[in-house]
């Protein structure tokens, strides 16, 4: 199996929450409803209610993927094989 690493859920989260782009003032101006949380924005310090996404952009988010696949070692992930 593959699963992420605490390590590496936890240093994907921070990167995520750094890049970050704060909404919540424009999202808190529009009518309450089912994208800003009726009216009362995100929660635990998330600038959106539906999360954050990666900011940069698909193009960088490739090139991120591509240099993490190009050192070959899955930093950030546990593997564990079928037999235990």
């Amino acid at each position: 199996t593959v699963e992420p690493s605490d390590e590496g859920q936890n240093a994907w989260v921070a990167t995520i929450r750094e890049l970050a782009i704060d909404n919540s003032a424009f999202e808190l101006s529009c009518t309450p409803g089912y994208y800003n949380n009726e009216g009362r924005g995100g929660a635990e310090g998330n600038g959106s209610f539906l999360g954050d996404f990666y900011s940069p952009g698909f193009y960088a988010f490739d090139d991120l993927l591509a240099d993490w696949r190009a050192t070959g070692d899955l930093d950030g992930l546990t593997l564990k094989s079928g037999n235990g």
